[in-house]
């Protein structure tokens, strides 16, 4: 049938234009002319991200580096830089999965109502626009028994991820289930939402096959290449891939220090990657219901930037207190930023200002 393009942002994504939108309409009320407003209203988005991920990593107990080095990297940087709910969506799911490791590795403090409720609303916020990363909320059941005060009060706060993981999770299954669309991409293409739930339905095992065989060889650059470091949108790549790759990698073998003094466990750790490994999954399988044409074996539109919200987590996983870099912090922290800024400038003269501005 005819497709009906309708002008409504879906409701979830809303409040994640917040600063775009605020900066848009504070110009338009000073009479901000057209083409300096649209410029300026990009400030919103970045400055926003940049807040969130600076309380992101304040708030972290271990990680510090890690978290700053991916959130520095020039494909979020871009990202923020652009009318996009990406930085929403990953600056309030990294804020939360920082409060929820400050919980789990200091089990000697009591959580508290407040810190709770301010967890689930970091979720809440970062995962509306895309439930896929719904699985991060059942971190918190890895918060310590002793932290919770009674028996009620762990029995009420688990049960409040698990019912959010819930709600969130059946606003992105069951519209596809009850009532899946005929075609997937407005864009074009023959794609189809009922035709692929049929599909999957139908030949569950016929899936699996489909899914890990895209999933598994695009991992390596997905969580830690080209894809995720450096794609900037319609301008071009970063030619310095293997600079972001480098120091990922060293941020991910030095960052071991811990302001309590501990690390997650080995089984913290696995359930963590576990959940994680789910949010891929959900990934993938959007990809394949709403942008891959029925019978074909390869999944359309997976990006790299998907991956931004959870690639913290992972690496936190694969975090080893086992190597101890011994170097000054001032110096650990001054090195680092360093890089991250050359890296950045890199990108921006090689992609912007020497092909558009000389």
């Amino acid at each position: 049938g005819d497709i009906h393009l309708e002008p409504e942002v879906p409701a979830g994504t809303v409040p994640a234009y917040f600063g775009q939108a605020l900066v848009l309409k504070l110009c338009k009320g000073l009479g901000v002319a057209w083409g300096t407003m649209l410029t300026l209203g990009r400030f919103g988005n970045l400055i926003g991200y940049g807040l969130l991920m600076y309380f992101a990593i304040r708030k972290l107990p271990a990680g510090k580096v890690i978290m700053t080095v991916i959130g520095l990297m020039p494909t979020p940087m871009f990202l923020a830089c652009t009318y996009s709910y990406d930085p929403w969506v990953t600056g309030w799911i990294s804020l939360g999965a920082a409060c929820m490791i400050r919980e789990i590795l200091t089990p000697e403090k009591k959580i508290t109502w407040k810190s709770w409720g301010f967890i689930l609303l970091c979720f809440f916020l970062g995962c509306s626009p895309k439930a896929v990363y719904a699985p991060l909320i059942l971190t918190g059941f890895l918060i310590p028994a002793k932290k919770f005060q009674n028996r009620r009060q762990k029995i009420v706060m688990r049960a409040g991820f698990l019912l959010l993981f819930a709600g969130l999770m059946s606003s992105f299954v069951l519209p596809v289930l009850i009532a899946p669309k005929e075609t997937g991409d407005i864009r074009g293409g023959e794609t189809s939402e009922a035709g692929q739930m049929s599909y999957v339905l139908g030949h569950f095992g016929g899936y699996l096959k489909i899914l890990f065989a895209n999933l598994i060889p695009a991992m390596p650059k997905m969580l830690f290449g080209r894809d995720i470091f450096s794609v900037q949108g319609h301008l071009a790549d970063s030619p310095f891939t293997w600079l972001a790759m480098g120091l990922a990698g060293y941020a991910v073998v030095t960052d071991t220090r811990s302001s309590v003094g501990r690390g997650l466990k080995l089984g913290q750790k696995i359930w963590i990657f576990l959940m994680a490994g789910g949010c891929a999954l959900l990934i993938w399988t959007s990809m394949y219901i709403a942008y891959t044409e029925p019978g074909r074996v390869v999944i359309a539109g997976v990006q790299g930037r998907y991956y931004l919200p959870i690639l913290f987590l992972v690496y936190l996983t694969l975090n080893s207190r086992l190597i101890i870099a011994r170097t000054k912090n001032i110096w650990y922290h001054t090195g680092v930023l360093a890089i991250s800024t050359v890296l950045l400038l890199a990108t921006l003269w090689q992609t912007v200002i020497a092909p558009m501005c000389m």
